[in-house]
């Protein structure tokens, strides 16, 4: 067995495979790790619930509402909130603004004047929470606000009704989150 291992590196050494590795598929590993996706953050906890919201000049209509509370014991800034990848159970109202380039809908968050959604991001202190809402055609029933998907979906994130996706930095460290939902 040990002649065989001095054998393999030998051919190894022979055909530059190491240095190939340091230059090539290093920095890939780097780049790729730091590109990771995560589908929750420890202690930082998203709820759903159903409300009603106004667009602009529009008739009060029916929203799924999002709610961000931070029991993380650390300072939370989160910062580009979408919902993407909205299946045919998941109807959202064509008065809310879409990002064409991803086909998602950004979420904001309330300013502290109006009460308006106007921030893209928002800094949540320990034991703060803040909501959002989206505007949807349909109703939102009980059946998909106690949703929970299975392992499947989560791996091959196939969402049964949307996927929400934000970056969060709880203390010093980046999280790129994607929930599938």
């Amino acid at each position: 067995m040990e002649q065989i291992i001095k054998e393999f590196w030998t051919w190894l050494k022979a055909n530059d495979i190491p240095n190939w590795i340091a230059i090539v598929l290093w920095p890939l590993a780097i780049f790729l790790w730091d590109r990771r996706t995560v589908s929750t953050i420890p202690n930082l906890e998203v709820s759903l619930f159903k409300g009603k919201t106004k667009i602009g000049e529009n008739d009060e209509s029916d929203a799924l509402y999002l709610k961000f509370l931070n029991n993380t014991s650390s300072i939370i800034y989160l910062t580009n909130i979408c919902i993407l990848n909205c299946s045919k159970k998941f109807h959202v109202d064509p008065a809310a603004a879409r990002d064409i380039a991803k086909s998602s809908y950004e979420l904001k968050f309330p300013n502290g004047k109006d009460g308006y959604l106007t921030e893209r991001q928002i800094i949540l202190h320990t034991n703060a929470e803040t909501s959002t809402s989206l505007s949807v055609k349909n109703s939102i029933t009980d059946d998909m606000l106690s949703y929970k998907p299975n392992i499947l979906r989560q791996v091959f994130r196939r969402p049964k009704y949307f996927c929400l996706q934000y970056i969060a930095l709880v203390g010093n460290k980046r999280y790129r989150v994607s929930t599938t939902y």
